[in-house]
């Protein structure tokens, strides 16, 4: 079942107390961000608003059409995945929920599964080892066996990494009956851009948070 959605607000923090103690800093917010391509880029304001309403108080969908994990182009106005995640990991307060959406623009580019293991774990590096964070797998009608291959790859390099998970967006699209899709093969219908949502959510929900500091 789909997930309903509703937006909140964000509640502002409370005046410090004037202590002689030395006090701790601000508690940072509840933060999320996510990582994607035209299809992050098309349900940001769905994934934005089913986010908010799970509690985080700080939500930053960076969707990009074309994007690519780690192949830019500048003077195409193109960034890669790798360059927008070193840029918010030297944020500060660094975000405590990743999701990483890539890997359609790079399905049938490279060789093997061996080569996109390398790209994922290229991805990864850049972002905090501790950070609890889930990537949502890859489908496209025209690259369906190289999507297949970048997904093995995707679940043996998370099944390394602590506190990760995989939100199986190939699965829900492959199924006949699912029609999520538009005529593309690629990109999702209005309905599909709810199950990509929910898809986020419920990959996140079995994470476990970080602590905020």
């Amino acid at each position: 079942m789909l997930t309903a959605l509703a937006a909140s607000t964000v509640g502002a923090y409370g005046a410090r107390p004037a202590l002689a103690l030395p006090l701790l800093p601000p508690r940072p917010p509840k933060s999320f961000v996510m990582i994607g391509d035209s299809i992050t880029a098309g349900a940001q304001r769905t994934v934005t608003a089913l986010m908010s309403r799970s509690g985080f108080s700080s939500v930053i969908v960076n969707g990009q059409n074309s994007r690519r994990i780690d192949v830019g182009n500048r003077k195409r106005g193109l960034v890669a995945g790798t360059e927008v995640a070193s840029y918010v990991a030297a944020s500060h307060p660094s975000p405590l929920v990743w999701v990483i959406a890539l890997g359609t623009n790079d399905a049938g580019i490279y060789r093997d599964g061996a080569a996109y293991a390398d790209l994922i774990e290229h991805m990864l590096s850049v972002v905090p080892s501790t950070a609890p964070l889930a990537w949502i797998n890859t489908y496209r009608r025209d690259q369906l066996r190289s999507c297949e291959i970048l997904n093995v790859a995707l679940n043996d390099v998370l099944a390394k990494r602590r506190n990760s998970a995989v939100g199986n967006w190939f699965e829900q699209c492959a199924l006949p009956e699912s029609r999520l899709l538009s005529s593309d093969g690629v990109h999702p219908n209005p309905r599909g851009v709810l199950a990509f949502a929910d898809t986020v959510a419920s990959a996140v929900a079995v994470l476990r948070p970080r602590r905020e500091r």
